[in-house]
């Protein structure tokens, strides 16, 4: 039933904003996402604040292909500026050739931060940066969008964030060690040096 609302072929040279679809039940949606964790009614939301002249291309998670019912995506696609792309295509150029990105608490807020792109999440996984920003509310989102699709970024900036992001994230981690075996687990959690 997928394969009969996606989209193989689209123009990447026209507006569009991307939003990547995320596994569920999974606590990055459930627990920081709460509020949105009904991510059709959140694309829906998304694409009505989009300017008209915007497409909102949406991508699925590939794990959760089949595991979806044939109504979400039937909810989505029956809206004008809401298309489901294909699952394999390139994420990367998704994201390089839109003006927004949005996630609930995905890592295409990063990825998109590294190209240089916008990216608004709905949860507080990500620290806000000139390319990141969250939204708390539906009543801000088209506010939100259209201070992002106005920001003019100077060269080098995206790196400098980037680089800034992830010496922060690292700063705030902690050495630490994996179990390598199935039999070194409890050993290891019951160890209250690696909590």
């Amino acid at each position: 039933s997928y394969d009969k609302f996606i989209t193989r072929n689209i123009d990447l040279n026209r507006k569009f904003s991307v939003y990547f679809l995320h596994y569920q039940p999974e606590y990055t949606v459930e627990g920081l996402g709460i509020f949105y964790t009904d991510q059709s009614f959140l694309i829906e939301n998304i694409a009505s604040a989009l300017p008209a002249d915007h497409i909102l291309y949406v991508k699925e998670h590939r794990p959760m292909i089949g595991l979806r019912e044939k109504q979400f995506y039937k909810r989505i696609t029956k809206h004008k500026n809401i298309i489901l792309v294909d699952h394999c295509l390139n994420g990367f150029n998704l994201i390089e050739k839109s003006q927004l990105v949005f996630t609930i608490s995905g890592t295409a807020a990063m990825e998109a931060m590294y190209l240089g792109k916008q990216a608004i999440v709905f949860s507080k996984y990500y620290a806000e940066t000139r390319f990141i920003n969250f939204c708390d509310s539906f009543w801000k989102l088209k506010k939100l969008i259209h201070e992002n699709l106005q920001k003019k970024l100077k060269k080098g900036e995206a790196k400098h964030h980037s680089l800034a992001y992830l010496a922060a994230r690292y700063k705030v981690s902690r050495k630490g060690q994996t179990p390598l075996a199935e039999n070194e687990i409890m050993s290891f959690v019951s160890n209250f040096a690696n909590a």
